[in-house]
């Protein structure tokens, strides 16, 4: 059943019966079709048959789910003996509608039956039935199936890891189980997706050297500055004592803002935010990251160009948080951008947000890694190696998304990279 057509669809579901029906062997497909609509239709939490039609005529998604429900509910109704209160056909589709990805194959790994979340991480058609499992496959998962089917001609259970071909990035465990179904031996795949787990320890890895090199820089400038106040005093130049205080507290700042963005990005992933509301006026707030960049604009030689025009709406945001994020990516243009380059820090009123750029002539960002720019320890190519951007950019988009906002980057791969918070504008206090 490729399609129910909306006119028809509504005559049949409008026209079904208020009582159940069995599914016991002789069950007509009349009664089939009003079962399995009923129970596609709890599935999905709707309460009438007009409902139901609308999502078929709207989600092919939808009616391939119908069609499978009614093939399994024919099967049942074939076979001898089955209870009429359609429990096996509940069984079934408790099967069909599992939330993990579920594969059956013969011990040879031909792929005989998968429920929907199987067939969509395999990303199995109509015509795939009786194909093999290790077509499905990454090539380097294909010696570990075939160990693992060998393995199951006398063994009931087995473990391995695999990568499918439709998503080679992330990697799936598969518990492998040898079962029998009417009197045939089968083997049951069911796969988790333990790519998260795997990385986690690279992960702390990275944040290990994240922090060993993001502190002990500024740790050690902070100490020369300590020194350079001391000897300033001995020799009573206040001048030079003061200016030694201002660059040693600076990277003080600097060390508290990569402790409490370490901090947030644990909190708002765990969707903490514990933000500290107050309207923010956007000229004050870029002028400030402005001043606090200044030091390290000037010692690579960077122009920076601050466009604020007027009639800039507020944001309604927590001050500190937002300043450490756009100070983030002011830093990282700076980090990233060719010595005596320009870097332009603006904000805009765009619709109903607020929209703040930092926008640097570094090396272009290239289109295969921008997808994951946001995500914690992204690292690209640059002069002298691969830099990282550590956890700044992740920090920033979750920081935007606690605001009710979002982060994107414009960069055509070539020279030049915008990055943007967008922000929404806190409405204007009416007068009288």
């Amino acid at each position: 059943m490729a399609r129910l057509p909306s006119d028809d669809g509504r005559q049949v579901l409008s026209a079904s019966l208020a009582q159940d029906g069995g599914v016991a062997a002789g069950a007509s497909p009349y009664d089939r079709l009003r079962n399995c609509v009923r129970a596609r239709m709890q599935l999905r939490g709707l309460q009438t048959y007009e409902e139901y039609a609308r999502l078929l005529d709207g989600e092919p998604a939808e009616r391939a789910a119908l069609a499978q429900s009614l093939r399994l509910a024919a099967e049942l109704g074939q076979r001898p003996g089955q209870p009429s209160s359609g429990r096996g056909l509940r069984y079934r589709w408790l099967f069909e509608e599992g939330p993990a990805p579920i594969i059956l194959t013969d011990l040879k790994g031909i792929i005989r039956e998968a429920n929907a979340r199987g067939r969509e991480l395999l990303g199995l058609g109509e015509s795939s039935a009786d194909s093999s499992l290790a077509g499905y496959l990454a090539e380097d998962s294909r010696p570990p199936l075939s160990q693992a089917l060998r393995a199951l001609s006398h063994q009931e259970e087995v473990c391995l890891q695999l990568r499918l071909t439709a998503s080679p990035e992330r990697t799936q465990e598969a518990r492998a189980r040898r079962i029998t179904c009417a009197r045939e031996t089968l083997v049951q795949w069911l796969l988790h997706d333990v790519t998260a787990y795997l990385q986690a320890p690279k992960q702390r890895h990275q944040l290990v050297n994240l922090l060993l090199h993001d502190l002990r820089s500024p740790l050690a400038t902070a100490l020369l500055g300590l020194g350079a106040i001391e000897r300033s005093l001995q020799r009573q130049d206040t001048a030079r004592a003061q200016q030694a205080l201002a660059s040693t507290s600076a990277t003080l700042r600097r060390l508290s803002r990569l402790a409490d963005s370490l901090l947030d990005v644990a909190r708002l992933e765990a969707g903490q935010p514990n933000l500290q509301l107050a309207p923010v006026r956007a000229e004050d707030l870029l002028s400030e990251v402005a001043a606090e960049a200044a030091p390290g604009l000037a010692a690579r030689q960077l122009q920076l160009k601050l466009q604020l025009p007027d009639g800039l709406p507020r944001v309604l945001a927590d001050r500190e948080m937002l300043f450490r994020a756009v100070l983030n990516l002011l830093d990282n243009a700076v980090k990233f951008s060719s010595r005596g380059s320009q870097v332009t820090l603006q904000a805009a009123h765009v619709g109903s947000d607020l929209a703040i750029s930092v926008t640097d002539q570094r090396p272009g960002i290239p289109r295969a890694l921008q997808p994951h720019i946001f995500e914690p320890f992204s690292a690209i190519p640059a002069s002298g190696g691969a830099r990282s951007y550590g956890l700044g950019l992740a920090f920033c988009k979750l920081a935007a998304e606690s605001h009710g906002g979002r982060i994107t980057l414009e960069s055509d791969g070539s020279r030049g990279s915008t990055f943007t918070l967008w922000l929404p504008a806190a409405a204007e206090p009416t007068r009288p």
